[in-house]
């Protein structure tokens, strides 16, 4: 027997005979969402015309079709798996939800696995299709499922799954190259088309900007002013005056759009991260899978008890626009034209397996030689990395960074960045993601490397943008305006702290290094999100600083740490 359950997990959930729904898409220019989302899918009968479909969908969604009185499945998610859903299988029953929890409890899976539990402890999540639990699979960015119950008289039911790829996040190198005008004319089309979509969806209601000083989210509110949208609110977050509140308080000024500012301190750290809702908010955001992300959540949480969002409002991230756009090319692919299996593995080993430094003898493999443990382990992880690229070989530096890329998509962007849209969800708003708008992608994936590497293209078309709308010739005026505002404002900060480091003697570049670790602060501008503000207790951060060279590695250390606690407490 196959069952569904879609939980409503802060956000609308619908269902209809034989389908299970959530989010809507863009089919050409057309909205589908709620009943008219069902219509379009009601025809689908088989593999073939799901695939038709979901390659004309452009927007983020999740569902389930049930076929021949629920003995087969059609599952689905869209291109960065925004929305989540998890499978699993226990005797002759299949379990198919967006929660993984609930999966796990049908499946009776206990034990977490220790393979995928030093996985997320070094990037933050579980990669491919597995989760913390054995018995607890995932979809895939661009990945749709098929599930069969198949009957057989003389034996007992067994059931069949087959995933499938309809998207991968791929570059083609063209032939022929343009002139860098020519495709700055086609990125400024698509951006248009991509944020008049986020008009349409939003449909009046008040768009919400996290606003940094970065090009991304710049560029959403520069296109939202450009459209003529005026119900804006800006936002931005961390300790008094820091450079990136400083800068997006001033952008804001100059769009004329509404702007808000939450101060994050070492005690309401603390308070927040220990408090009822941050517990809650982790049980729907985790799902076993993926690091739930803390940067706006608090942010959020004090903005609406303070009345200043919407009930309806739709949060609007520039998540993740220096991704698309060519930040995240290894520098390897613009210096050497020659590649090969092993740098792309030590690549994406390097950086994204990097969040704590794990113990070699983690995983037990029989023999005893510590070396030859070592050895077995780091052969162990690189081919999980090669199966998970899906290749054989690299032929050239095009290949290199084509595939870094892809298992860059697939994995981080879709599990650990993507899922910020829980923080949204939690306080009950709606969200879009105008980069990761299906016809923006396509776009980028056909940008020869020369215009992405190093972000030319993009860098230029934002720049040339601001200039253009807000009347500032250098781009950089703001960014400094805002710099030299957070410099003084951390100077006095760090002054009122200067006899605390003196008294223990500590010299000038150890005493920041310490003040960095005492403070949990992430740069030397001071600008201290939730997690660096105080959420963790003195003696969990000394147990664990040695482990430690990102603060997300403390957020992983203390999510399986708060895992197990509860799940001893659901076996007693």
């Amino acid at each position: 027997m196959i069952l569904v359950n879609f939980k409503e997990n802060h956000r609308n959930v619908f269902f209809n005979k034989n389908i299970f729904l959530t989010g809507s898409c863009f089919k050409g220019e057309k909205l589908l969402k709620d009943e008219l989302f069902f219509q379009d899918l009601e025809n689908v009968e088989n593999k073939s015309q799901l695939e038709e479909k979901l390659n004309q969908y452009n927007g983020f969604f999740a569902f389930v079709i049930c076929l021949n009185n629920s003995q087969e499945c059609l599952v689905a998610v869209d291109r960065v798996r925004s929305i989540p859903l998890f499978y699993g299988s226990h005797k002759e029953n299949c379990f198919i939800s967006n929660d993984a929890e609930w999966v796990r409890q049908n499946v009776g899976d206990m034990n977490i696995d220790p393979i995928s539990e030093q996985e997320f402890l070094m990037t933050g999540y579980v990669t491919g299709k597995d989760t913390l639990f054995r018995g607890v699979k995932q979809l895939q960015a661009g990945e749709f499922l098929h599930i069969s119950n198949q009957n057989n008289k003389s034996q007992a039911a067994t059931i069949e799954f087959q995933t499938f790829r309809y998207y991968k996040y791929l570059h083609s190198e063209p032939q022929k190259i343009k002139n860098k005008e020519s495709y700055q004319q086609d990125l400024d089309l698509e951006v248009s088309k991509s944020i008049q979509r986020l008009i349409n969806f939003a449909n009046g209601r008040q768009i919400v900007i996290p606003l940094s000083a970065g090009r991304d989210s710049r560029l959403i509110a520069l296109k939202i002013k450009q459209a003529g949208y005026k119900n804006v609110l800006c936002f931005s977050y961390g300790v008094k005056g820091n450079f990136e509140a400083e800068t997006s308080k001033k952008i804001a000024e100059l769009l004329n759009f509404n702007w808000v500012f939450t101060e994050y301190t070492e005690q309401l750290g603390y308070k927040w991260y220990n408090s009822i809702d941050r517990k809650n908010y982790y049980l729907m955001a985790f799902n076993y899978t993926s690091l739930p992300v803390m940067q706006d959540w608090a942010a959020i949480m004090d903005m609406k008890k303070r009345g200043l969002i919407d009930k309806d409002a739709v949060f609007t991230p520039g998540h993740t626009g220096d991704f698309i756009s060519g930040g995240h090319i290894p520098i390897q692919a613009h210096l050497c034209k020659k590649a090969n299996i092993k740098i792309l593995v030590n690549e994406i080993k390097n950086r994204h397996y990097s969040l704590i430094y794990t113990n070699s003898n983690f995983i037990q493999f029989k023999d005893n030689n510590a070396h030859i443990k070592t050895k077995q382990q780091k052969q162990f992880w690189e081919n999980r990395i090669i199966t998970l690229c899906e290749i054989n070989d690299i032929k050239d530096a095009y290949d290199f960074y084509n595939i870094t890329e892809m298992w860059n998509w697939q994995e981080r962007q879709a599990k650990f960045i993507v899922n910020s849209a829980r923080d949204y969800e939690y306080w009950g708003y709606d969200w879009w993601f105008p980069f990761w708008d299906s016809d923006y992608m396509l776009f980028w994936q056909q940008i020869p490397l020369v215009f992405r590497k190093n972000k030319l293209l993009y860098n230029e078309y934002v720049d040339s943008l601001f200039k253009k709308i807000t009347g500032i010739e250098d781009y950089q005026e703001i960014n400094n305006f805002g710099l030299k505002n957070s410099r003084i404002k951390n100077f006095i900060f760090l002054f009122k702290i200067k006899s605390k480091f003196l008294i223990k003697k500590i010299a000038p570049q150890k005493h920041f290094i310490y003040f960095i670790r005492k403070y949990k602060l992430k740069s030397n501008t001071v600008k201290q999100i939730l997690g660096e503000m105080g959420a963790f207790s003195d003696n969990f951060v000394a147990k664990n600083k040695k482990k430690l060279p990102t603060v997300n590695g403390l957020f992983a250390i203390f999510t399986i740490e708060e895992l197990k606690t509860n799940l001893i407490k659901k076996i007693k």
